[in-house]
């Protein structure tokens, strides 16, 4: 699909729909190959919020969860930090 949107002056994405929307399919095995790799790709993307204080205290870490579900990490790592 690169070459051919390459060779047309088009992005792939839009080679993309447009295939779709004259019903054109990929082969099977390449279809099967994508889902594979998307499955991978779902399956090893990271859930919720990343740790902006992957060091945080034990005893803080409590309050920490719970000053991340209403203030940005750096607020509550701040806040708490004042406190230590």
């Amino acid at each position: 699909m690169d070459q051919v949107a390459r060779r047309f002056g088009i992005a792939r994405n839009s080679l993309a729909v447009n295939l779709a929307r004259w019903g054109v399919k990929l082969p099977t095995e390449e279809r099967r190959a994508r889902q594979a790799a998307n499955a991978v790709a779902m399956a090893t993307r990271s859930r919720g919020r990343p740790p902006i204080w992957p060091d945080c205290p034990e005893h803080l870490q409590e309050d920490y969860a719970l000053l991340r579900t209403c203030m940005s990490a750096g607020e509550a790592r701040a806040t708490l930090e004042a406190r230590v």
